[in-house]
């Protein structure tokens, strides 16, 4: 009887670490669209366009605050709805980490290879190293023992 029981819990950790980790990347995605929908609009103004391109380009400030917002309400989404496996780590916003990592990264190393040092690899570079954040918080045990401790 208790081995079902043990079952049953282990599957619904992973149940709610694969919906919270579809969640988080969907919802970063759209995050990200949307975020870069409104810099392009910011960025069709004139003056702010100007004033945004002094020490670096518009477009840097552009990919870096899209994968800012992206990673930031995918690690936020993933973080609530994951659960803790019996090791302490939530796998669905470990395996988020590792995604972003690989995309961007792969993105960065692909814009470093066509366009040389430029924009693109800066913004895509910083995003890929933002996806250590839900690595991050994958791994934080301390919080997971405090939730646990305030569930019961």
């Amino acid at each position: 009887m208790k081995k079902m029981e043990g079952q049953q819990k282990n599957a619904a950790v992973w149940g709610r670490n694969i919906i919270g980790f579809v969640l988080g990347a969907v919802l970063g995605y759209a995050a990200y669209f949307v975020t870069g929908v409104l810099f392009g609009f910011l960025l069709s103004v004139r003056w702010l366009a100007a004033l945004l391109s002094w020490p670096s380009t518009p477009l840097l400030y552009a990919l870096f605050g899209m994968g800012l917002a992206g990673v930031g309400v995918g690690t936020l989404i993933a973080g609530k709805v994951c659960l803790p496996s019996s090791k302490g780590v939530k796998t669905g916003c470990l395996v988020l980490g590792g995604l972003i990592i690989l995309y961007f990264g792969l993105c960065a190393v692909s814009s470093l290879l066509s366009h040389g040092l430029s924009d693109y690899v800066w913004g895509y570079g910083a995003t890929a190293l933002m996806g250590l954040l839900p690595i991050e918080e994958a791994k934080s045990k301390k919080r997971h023992r405090k939730m646990a401790v305030t569930r019961r």
